[in-house]
């Protein structure tokens, strides 16, 4: 079967199995990202080209897939999004922490330079602790959310890698470090990791006061900006029942120029991370009550 399936570096960019066909038989291609992640060795030239096609960001690549090699969920996933090829965003109606908009998202946080996370309802998960994380999935089953809090925890390698730490900057507002997730030991906790974190050169933390005057994209809810050394910038939106990339061209700039506006608002990182100290000292005294 044939279908027309775009797999650029801006959509679907970390896990989609695909089967190119070449002259010389079939090859599996994994992971077409803006790194080249190549399985199989019959890469003859047509293969070569429609490869090259792909990282072009160009549409209608050929993809072409025995249905017996993979399962019937995965396969029905890359139908829909040879459906939605024209597509200018992908929304993905799943929970966001699940297998196919959790391992796009974490391919993003692998291959971008920086990113930028606006928080005005939660700690960002890659400042969370273990026990923060715990709380925040209290909904889920538990042997669920130790699988996913090892996973969270997992990723937050990328802070610490030698080789080009990735640069993060988390923008969180006031309102999302007073609340007792967990309750105020926990909270305590999840303050001073921040603190803790904070103190790499990589790391920025600022946060935007409560109790202003002036309405500001934050209100509107948490997203986050990726930037890629040769792609344009992705914009994920995460809500309570899906998740959006956006990669259309204005509508990333509006959200580059919202993280920029709430920047230029928020606190320094000394004083960011001296209100932190604050916070958390008053959650550690609460605790100890």
């Amino acid at each position: 079967e044939l279908l027309l399936f775009r797999a650029d570096d801006r959509r679907e960019a970390g896990y989609a199995l695909v089967t190119v066909c070449s002259p010389y038989g079939y090859v599996l291609v994994h992971a077409l990202t803006i790194y080249p992640y190549l399985r199989g060795q019959l890469l003859g030239r047509v293969a070569m080209e429609l490869i090259a096609r792909c990282y072009a960001g160009k549409k209608g690549i050929l993809y072409c897939q025995s249905r017996t090699c993979v399962a019937l969920p995965e396969r029905e996933r890359l139908l829909d999004l040879a459906r939605d090829v024209d597509a200018e965003n992908w929304i993905s109606s799943d929970l966001p922490d699940t297998h196919s908009s959790l391992t796009t998202f974490i391919e993003f946080e692998r291959t971008c330079t920086s990113m930028v996370n606006v928080a005005p309802l939660l700690i960002p998960g890659l400042l969370q602790t273990a026990d923060y994380s715990r709380a925040v999935m209290a909904g889920l089953g538990s042997g669920e959310i130790e699988k996913r809090v090892m996973l969270r925890l997992g990723r937050q390698n990328i802070l610490w890698r030698r080789r080009n730490p990735l640069r993060f900057t988390a923008v969180i507002v006031e309102s999302a470090l007073r609340e007792r997730v967990g309750g105020p030991y926990v909270m305590a906790d999840q303050l001073y990791n921040i603190l803790d974190v904070a103190k790499r050169d990589n790391v920025s933390v600022h946060v935007i006061r409560s109790g202003g005057q002036r309405v500001h994209a934050a209100h509107a809810g948490p997203f986050i900006v990726f930037r890629f050394p040769k792609a344009p910038p992705i914009v994920h939106i995460e809500h309570y029942r899906s998740s959006v990339f956006l990669y259309n061209t204005r509508e990333v700039a509006d959200y580059v120029r919202a993280e920029e506006d709430l920047r230029s608002m928020a606190l320094s990182r000394e004083d960011s991370l001296e209100l932190v100290a604050d916070i958390a000292a008053e959650m550690e005294k609460e605790a100890d009550a």
